[in-house]
């Protein structure tokens, strides 16, 4: 009886589900609950896409209605305690739902007068509130409070637009306020405080745009910014302090852009500032103060780009400064010869992102083609006398070699195990009771294991002395193993976690080949930390 119950209710919500649409559904919920306002919301949605849904457009009439006598009870109450301003927008919410509405065809409420009584009590509400902001702004007003005055009356004439003689009080409130910032421009003006008297003219413009000769006397005041700034440039030259002689001509131009010839003064202040800067740099290199005076000649460009001198010292002094390395690719011992462009290839891109300016990486298709044509070995095999000359025939002044061996391979053959877990078993006691007891069952685990070892020497040779400058040794491991379980197809859900998640693993370790280049990524990076450390220290 109580299945059956069960099974009718879940019959009447099924049909009240797939019976009525979810905004119509949402609506009637809403509705229940006194929601009117959403109510009516979500029957509107339904509407839109059902407009002839006659049903509903009853159940939004009555809605509306209950919607309506609750806000008009509302807007009483705060037209009561001359609420004036949440009055107004209660009023214009509750209007623009029922516009909404009253727009549907065949609906016969909201009626003409309801919109009428919500329209009446806008319009009274927003004459009450500008009574009380023409009060307050014109208190102000007296009080001299002109800003504050300003403020208010703007509200007012939002609110109403030409409200009593609120453009009047405006413009007297704009002349009172542009007066106050005029004869504070003049005080300013007087004492020849002319930034400050050009904020006070700017502001009073904002109140009047032509207000008396406040345009006038702000050109004047930049004039006399700009000849100051431009005097005091023309004394700092004469010191020959350039730098800040060239702040102050641009001070001046920022002023009048074309006061007397300070475009004139302004480039040669440049010039003056440029070479003097450039001297420094080539005192600084003659003393070997190589990197002092790469940096001095950057300045020098950086004030003036199209100093010729400067930008050949400073290039020639950067090439002089750099580490040109050409990387050879690595001999490869109990290894494929793919394992040296491995090598070779991994140690340069992991150069890359460490190095700095005064470190570059020689083109290897040039490399590779000048070892071919000298005949030279492509694998890493070049002594300290080949290595400076191919370091020479391709620019490069340092010279990486280097060595991949394989040390030992392990490839371990399948081992198994045999591992028990238990089942819950069903059965029945002497009393013919069915319980339950764990009953044991065998799986089989196996395993498979590869690993390498390996060791990636390197040499770094000075093609200018040919003499190495670091050698190092680095070994690494890398090992994988695959670990699979089997078992009866019945006691699958029986396994434990970890087992049960073995069932679908690889049955096959990573390759040898995979391993090597995992062990490989392992070391590189080692290597061009050592390299760029030592190119670093090179140029300090």
């Amino acid at each position: 009886m109580c299945k059956l119950k069960f099974i009718l209710m879940l019959l009447i919500l099924n049909i009240l589900f797939f019976g009525c649409a979810p905004n119509l559904m949402k609506a009637k919920m809403a509705e229940r609950d006194k929601r009117y306002d959403r109510s009516l919301e979500y029957a509107l949605r339904h509407l839109r896409s059902n407009p002839t849904d006659k049903s509903t457009i009853r159940f939004v009439e009555k809605t509306a209605y209950q919607y309506f006598e609750i806000q008009k009870a509302e807007i009483l109450r705060l037209e009561k305690f001359e609420s004036w301003q949440k009055l107004a927008s209660l009023s214009e919410r509750t209007l623009n739902l029922l516009q909404q509405i009253a727009d549907i065809p065949e609906t016969n409420f909201p009626r003409k007068m309801d919109l009428e009584f919500l329209n009446s009590k806008i319009a009274y509400s927003n004459q009450k509130r500008a009574d009380e902001l023409y009060n307050q702004a014109k208190s102000y007003f007296e009080q001299s409070r002109f800003l504050d005055a300003l403020s208010i009356f703007q509200q007012t004439q939002e609110l109403i637009p030409n409200y009593k003689d609120t453009p009047a009080y405006l413009e007297q409130c704009n002349l009172q306020l542009a007066e106050k910032d005029y004869q504070a421009g003049l005080n300013s003006y007087n004492k020849q405080d002319y930034t400050a008297a050009i904020d006070n003219f700017e502001n009073s413009l904002k109140y009047q745009s032509n207000y008396k000769d406040a345009a006038d006397y702000i050109n004047r005041s930049k004039q006399n910014l700009a000849n100051t700034a431009y005097q005091q440039g023309r004394l700092l030259i004469q010191q020959k302090n350039y730098r800040d002689a060239l702040v102050k001509f641009q001070e001046s131009k920022k002023f009048v852009d074309n006061f007397q010839d300070v475009d004139f003064q302004i480039t040669r202040a440049t010039t003056e500032l440029a070479n003097s800067v450039y001297i420094t740099a080539e005192k600084l290199e003659e003393n070997g103060q190589l990197q002092q005076a790469l940096k001095t000649y950057q300045e020098v460009l950086q004030i003036k780009p199209e100093h010729e001198d400067a930008k050949s010292k400073y290039d020639a002094l950067l090439t002089k400064l750099s580490i040109r390395l050409a990387v050879i690719p690595f001999e490869a011992t109990n290894l494929g010869t793919q394992f040296s462009n491995v090598a070779t290839e991994k140690v340069i891109a992991d150069i890359i992102p460490r190095k700095n300016e005064f470190l570059t990486i020689v083109d290897r298709e040039n490399l590779e083609a000048i070892l071919a044509e000298q005949a030279l070995s492509q694998t890493g095999l070049i002594d300290e006398s080949k290595a400076v000359e191919v370091g020479k025939l391709v620019g490069a002044n340092f010279l990486l070699a280097g060595k991949i061996n394989l040390v030992s391979y392990e490839d371990t053959p399948v081992t198994s195990s045999r591992k028990t877990a238990y089942y819950e078993k069903s059965y029945l006691d002497p009393k013919g009771v069915k319980r339950t007891r764990e009953a044991p069952f065998n799986y089989t685990q196996y395993e498979r294991k590869r690993a390498v070892n390996i060791n990636l020497t390197y040499r770094l040779i000075n093609i200018e002395t040919g003499q190495i400058e670091v050698q190092e040794s680095f070994t690494g491991n890398r090992q994988d193993i695959a670990s699979w379980v089997t078992c009866e197809r019945d006691r699958v859900r029986d396994l434990p976690g970890d087992a049960k998640n073995r069932l679908n693993a690889p049955r096959e370790p990573k390759t040898r080949d995979v391993l090597i280049k995992e062990a490989i990524d392992g070391l590189t990076g080692k290597i061009a930390d050592k390299i760029v450390i030592k190119a670093n220290a090179i140029n300090q």
